[in-house]
């Protein structure tokens, strides 16, 4: 059941990426929202998909996220790793929250958690340092150190520097 409305930065919700194509996101997982409400974007916004499996190489766009008390099966696990190098701009109709159990009327009970602060902001500004020159601050010649800028302007434009 998608959501009918845009959710707060940093929210965990269940993204199905059914449709998408390998080597890109291709089933169901939790993602953070990262994107502010744009009332231009309706139905719209950007998120970051997160993984049990560690990065075969961890880099500063990768997040261990602890996750207390743990999500939901199928996705319990004590940390989940943010994979912010694999940003989406989504529909709200792939989004949808992760419901733990009925109450006593059969009303579904949803586990809507918000990422915390300090959380949010390892998530939305990288340590990118070690891609800078340090002789005359320029981005290193490489592919990490143009994706690291990539990264950095997308970042940018969804307004996550922004407070």
């Amino acid at each position: 059941m998608s959501i009918p409305y845009h959710p707060e930065q940093g929210t965990i919700l269940i993204c199905d990426f059914k449709g998408f194509i390998d080597p890109e996101m291709v089933k169901r997982r939790p993602v953070v929202v990262v994107s502010p409400r744009l009332r231009q974007r309706g139905k719209l916004c950007a998120v970051v998909p997160l993984s049990t499996t560690a990065p075969s190489q961890i880099m500063p766009y990768h997040y261990k996220l602890h996750t207390d008390p743990e999500l939901p099966d199928p996705y319990s696990a004590k940390s989940h790793w943010v994979k912010a190098d694999m940003i989406y701009t989504v529909s709200f109709d792939r989004l949808s929250l992760r419901f733990k159990e009925k109450d006593l009327s059969g009303k579904r009970i949803y586990d809507v958690r918000i990422i915390d602060k300090i959380a949010a902001e390892h998530i939305k500004s990288p340590d990118f340092s070690r891609f800078f020159n340090r002789e005359n601050g320029n981005i290193a010649g490489n592919a990490i150190g143009n994706f690291a800028y990539f990264l950095l302007l997308t970042l940018f434009c969804y307004g996550l520097f922004l407070t």
